[in-house]
């Protein structure tokens, strides 16, 4: 819906956290990437609201989508942590199941940053993403996003995916105050 001003777009939405960490971008073919994931392992392990750190990591990394079923995928991370880990040689069988699921945070992360909120959730979002932007759920939205505030407006930077809110937690309750946001 568009207010007084034909540039500002106002949504219903809640902003429900914030972020605090931002990890370096991850790129495809870059050589770097395998220290991209151990950084964003390592701010993973300090994420303070994740009973099973393991599962929520791999669960992000590839962006896992909030089906009722469990994620098919989990039972070749533990090939793919070996296979990113340690020098030592794995099987043929383990190398297919670590290539599947690089294939899927290929496809995941790819221009994307790792990022904690100061809630201590841990998420997938947008490449330009800074320190003290907002997460938000906008009403019609199938995900969440990531906003600049800017004056009494927001920029919008783009959607992310938030481990454990993206079935519509961040919003459950009956006594959760939506507001307008004016987004340019």
């Amino acid at each position: 819906m568009f207010e007084h001003d034909p540039d500002v777009l106002v949504a219903e939405g809640k902003l429900f956290d914030k972020v605090l960490q931002v990890g370096p971008a991850y790129k495809l073919n870059d050589n770097l990437n395998s220290n991209v994931l151990q950084q964003w392992e390592s701010m993973a392990s300090i994420s303070s609201t994740n009973i099973n750190t393991s599962a929520t990591f791999a669960n992000t990394l590839i962006a896992y989508p909030p089906y009722p079923a469990p994620n098919p995928f989990l039972i070749f991370y533990p090939s793919w942590q070996r296979r990113n880990s340690s020098d030592s040689d794995i099987s043929v069988h383990e190398k297919s199941e670590a290539t599947i699921f690089q294939e899927q945070v290929s496809r995941a992360c790819n221009g994307r940053r790792f990022f904690l909120t100061e809630k201590g959730r841990i998420g997938l979002g947008p490449e330009d993403m800074q320190e003290g932007d907002v997460v938000a759920v906008l009403l019609g939205g199938l995900v969440t996003f990531v906003l600049r505030e800017q004056e009494s407006n927001f920029t919008l930077l783009g959607e992310s995916y938030i481990h454990g809110v993206m079935k519509g937690e961040a919003i459950e309750g009956e006594n959760v105050a939506l507001e307008m946001l004016g987004i340019v």
